[in-house]
């Protein structure tokens, strides 16, 4: 059975400077103000943008060199072209990417040693012992060999389970179990509990969790965010699905799903357990073989079958740099590749070409945008992607911008596409710009005429809408409180604890008064709006501390949920129904069809496919929320 995933976001007061402790041991005496032991060594220094400061000089940064000791109170940063590593003296490390602050710290309750991410992306690897994580909402054990990417995000600090395993006990004595694709955000304000499946995990009738096998190599891997972690050791590793792997040269991993088999052989990009196929091929070789049940796996262009049969299905794919290669050795294999299916028979060879379709992971590699694209968006809007896989291949139209050729250019990667009217790139999962600009009469690229984030997000985009705006409470208690909602503005409950018995009082929103007869009040959706406000109760002379509420919009949730049609259950060339409910206030569009609104929000509508536009996208927009996409593959799309 595929397990239910946790998304989980702990909202609560962060005490003092310590966000987050780390049980590494060795330590007795952290609390001695003469006592500096040794607690992490700076190593894998990458650029010449990493520096270091000193618990008596904060913020005094010198430049790092590999094998710098930090002690407690020190810290380590990198700049925008570097990366470094700490490793801890029990055998943990932590990973820091690009623009990331790390700092020692020490739990004054515990005595022991911890680190606070001030800012930016880090990984950490448990070791082979595993660790122990301290916050100030519960204590987590994390099992050896687990990654942990946190991430920084204003007040918040996001702890992303991308392999591995996560038991956290919270302050109730409540125990919750995370594993791998699951989340926890940690911030300032309440204490919310969300059930929600994790990226990339479809409903599979009979599914199983996916492991990966390491036999041989120095395996790399990242969870569906795209966020590349450390290698993989040889033996199995439970992952979730959309998990990519980076193969070296001459080595071996064998992908599991139930009784389905998949080996992958390096060098190669590849990624697991996207939808129906066991695993997806970018770039190397994959040997299938189908015994009980059908094996399928996804190269670009389509999708590959071994059919189960009692002989048994064998079967090699390989995709290169320009095109890929079928070679069945035994049973039957059934392609769909550019809309075209076909059944091959043992001794059988198929070849066909990428159409330039390049890894845009990749940087070094990056190649121009591909031929095809799933859906088109106008040059110089920022959008969300809902989309049930990843990448996505986006067209932008920018006729109206550039009277000839122009060039549309994926910011942080090489991938650039060139073309009269509209160009395509390939978007991983996540957030990233794109710039275009008008061509000169000799090629040359002009000033940058429109730009703009893609964001694609691992999502069916089947979830259930909130019935109603969510409901929060705050304590006027001094603290911060951050709400986020999705498109109706937050319910409050504010009370002053502890407050004097008293037979009038006076709350301050934003220094306007409101006269009350008890020590609480409720916002009603709307009297709160976007931004921060302050809440102050008083009394016959008596104040409680100023409270702080930021109501923030979730740009990131659903805005929709679609009921029809399902990915990939139509081919090229159909009359597809597209049906779903929307938020109120937002407008319903369907790219090449027509739509129509019904009572509740619902809306129903109609787009004729074709080889040139195979795919479905219902696009949602709003005035002051932005736009969103909602994507629908259909049979045999890339």
């Amino acid at each position: 059975m595929n397990r239910r995933r946790h998304l989980v976001a702990f909202w609560a007061w962060l005490t003092g400077l310590l966000l987050l402790g780390v049980s590494l041991g060795g330590c007795e005496r952290c609390g001695e103000a003469d006592a500096k032991p040794t607690i992490a060594t700076l190593g894998a220094l990458v650029g010449d943008g990493v520096a270091r400061d000193f618990a008596a000089t904060l913020g005094t940064w010198e430049k790092a060199h590999a094998g710098a000791k930090l002690a407690l109170g020190d810290g380590a940063q990198t700049d925008a072209k570097s990366t470094a590593e700490l490793r801890f003296v029990n055998g943990a490390s932590l990973a820091l990417k690009s623009l990331t602050t790390v700092r020692l710290l020490l739990d004054t309750e515990q005595l022991q040693t911890g680190f606070d991410v001030q800012s930016g992306q880090a990984v950490l690897h448990a070791g082979k012992e595993g660790i122990s994580l301290r916050t100030h909402v519960g204590l987590a054990q994390i099992a050896p060999d687990s990654e942990i990417l946190l991430r920084r995000d204003g007040d918040s600090l996001g702890f992303e389970v991308a392999l591995g395993r996560l038991n956290f006990r919270d302050r109730d004595s409540k125990d919750i179990e995370l594993a791998s694709g699951d989340s926890v955000a940690v911030g300032i304000g309440m204490a919310v509990l969300a059930l929600r499946r994790a990226p990339g995990e479809t409903a599979r009738e009979g599914g199983t969790e996916i492991s990966v096998e390491v036999q041989s190599g120095e395996v790399r891997a990242s969870g569906p965010s795209g966020a590349y972690l450390r290698s993989l050791s040889v033996g199995p590793h439970a992952v979730t699905p959309g998990t990519h792997l980076r193969l070296p040269q001459g080595s071996v991993v064998i992908v599991k799903r139930g009784a389905e088999r998949v080996h992958l052989r390096g060098a190669g990009d590849f990624v697991v357990g996207v939808e129906n196929a066991l695993a997806e091929s970018r770039r190397g070789a994959m040997h299938l073989e189908a015994m009980e049940v059908d094996v399928e796996v996804r190269v670009p262009g389509g999708i590959i079958i071994a059919r189960k049969n009692a002989g048994g299905t064998s079967a090699d794919v390989t995709v290169g740099d320009r095109d890929g290669l079928l070679k069945v050795t035994r049973g039957k294999v059934q392609t769909h590749l550019f809309g075209r299916d076909e059944e091959l028979s043992e001794g059988d060879e198929r070849s066909w070409p990428l159409s330039g379709v390049g890894d845009v992971d990749d940087p070094a590699t990056a190649q121009t945008g591909p031929a095809y694209r799933h859906m088109l968006s106008r040059a110089g809007e920022s959008f969300v992607v809902h989309t049930p896989s990843a990448p996505v291949a986006v067209g932008f139209e920018f006729g109206a911008k550039c009277k000839g050729e122009a060039q549309v250019e994926l910011l942080g990667t090489k991938q650039k596409s060139r073309a009269t009217g509209s160009a395509n790139l390939l978007v991983p999962a996540g957030a990233r710009g794109y710039a275009v600009r008008c061509l000169g009469a000799n090629g040359t690229p002009g000033k940058v005429v429109a730009r703009g984030t893609v964001h694609v997000l691992i999502d069916t985009g089947t979830r259930k809408l909130p019935p109603r705006a969510p409901s929060s409470s705050v304590d006027a208690d001094g603290r911060t409180y951050t709400i986020y909602y999705q498109n109706q503005l937050p319910e409050v409950a504010v009370r002053w604890p502890g407050a004097p018995v008293q037979p009038k009082y006076t709350l301050e929103l934003d220094h306007k008064p409101i006269e009350l007869t008890k020590p609480e009040y409720l916002f009603k959706s709307g009297s709160l709006g976007d931004g921060t406000h302050e809440l102050i109760f008083s009394a016959q002379g008596r104040r409680s501390r100023t409270t702080t509420v930021q109501v923030n919009f979730d740009n990131v949730a659903p805005k929709a949920s679609l009921t029809g049609p399902d990915d990939r259950s139509f081919t090229p060339g159909e009359m597809v129904t597209v049906e779903g409910v929307a938020l109120p206030t937002w407008k319903v569009a369907l790219e090449g069809g027509t739509i129509a609104m019904s009572s509740g929000d619902r809306f129903s509508g109609q787009v004729q496919t074709s080889a040139e536009r195979p795919d479905v996208a219902v696009r949602l927009s709003h005035p002051r929320l932005g736009t969103h996409y909602y994507l629908r593959r259909a049979s045999g799309s890339p």
